[in-house]
């Protein structure tokens, strides 16, 4: 494990000069094999001995495919250790795949801690939504409730209505709406939900960027740019119109 291994080496130094010395006074010669040893047995005395390890952004400096390699290795010793770590990154996708719960610092303030699962999907606010992941916000505020599924109406001030959870949520209050690309489904056809209650908004392609697996489009919708993931064999021309299909069970409400 490369910067996992060259952090604490670096950390052993002055243990390692040591040992160097020492095989200089003996006239002895001090080989890689020696110095591999040696921090073998240093490593092991100090990790076993610690309460709680502190990564500061370990993998910074590596390609992106090592560190998607590095990211599941450090959790796997993480886990053998049994060792508390606190692991300090700006990279989401570290966050989320090496963590057991994540705190999210803004402007010096912890604004919240919680699973992976509940930074990305029940965020505490609009930070937070935006930091994690991708997403695309509308704002608006609640102007009814569907008495058959209890879901709310959020409406913008361009008019454009989305059905959401109504937990939680009274009249009049405003709100922003999180939606996050890969629960947007891109359709031709506005009769393409899957449910009755689905929303359905309709757009034009105003970019695409092909990621290899997925096509990103941003999709103009009134005054609201959307972001959608698409499979891409199902590729879409720039200033095409398409209808966006969404579950409200899909759109994570913040209130204001």
């Amino acid at each position: 494990m490369p910067a996992l291994g060259l952090m604490l080496a670096l950390y052993a130094m002055p243990f390692l000069a040591s040992i160097y010395r020492s095989f200089l006074d003996e006239g002895g010669a001090f080989t890689f094999a020696h110095y591999e040893k040696a921090l073998d047995l240093y490593l092991r005395d100090v990790i076993f001995s610690l309460s709680v390890l502190l990564l500061d952004e370990p993998l910074s400096n590596l390609d992106a495919q090592l560190r998607e390699e590095m990211r599941f290795e450090i959790r796997e010793l993480q886990k053998q250790l049994g060792i508390t770590s606190i692991y300090v990154t700006h990279d989401q996708a570290e966050a989320l795949v090496l963590s057991d719960r994540i705190a999210v610092l803004h402007r010096g303030k912890m604004v919240q801690v919680g699973t992976p699962d509940d930074i990305y999907n029940r965020p505490s606010n609009r930070f937070v939504a935006g930091f994690i992941g991708l997403t695309s916000f509308i704002e608006g505020s609640i102007s009814g409730f569907d008495e058959t599924t209890g879901h709310a109406i959020a409406t913008t001030k361009d008019d454009l209505t989305i059905e959401v959870d109504g937990q939680g949520l009274s009249p009049g209050q405003s709100v922003t709406l999180s939606i996050r690309p890969e629960h947007l489904r891109l359709s031709r056809d506005s009769h393409a939900a899957p449910a009755e209650n689905y929303n359905v908004l309709e757009g034009k392609v105003h970019r695409a960027a092909y990621l290899g697996d997925v096509v990103d489009y941003r999709i103009q919708v009134r005054d609201w740019e959307l972001r959608a993931h698409s499979p891409t064999d199902e590729a879409l021309s720039h200033g095409e119109h398409v209808f966006i299909i969404f579950s409200p069970e899909h759109v994570t409400v913040i209130p204001k």
